[in-house]
């Protein structure tokens, strides 16, 4: 039972990482992108 409950945890903690990962991708490109057209460079 536990086993089982301590699976979906970590399953679930993957898919935050991936989440974030994604997010952090997509925000360091738009940092870039700004950079680029002369916003403020973060």
């Amino acid at each position: 039972m536990y086993g089982d409950i301590l699976t979906e945890i970590e399953r679930s903690d993957d898919a935050v990482l991936d989440h974030r990962a994604v997010v952090g991708g997509r925000r360091r490109a738009m940092r870039a992108v700004q950079g680029l057209t002369g916003g403020r460079p973060d």
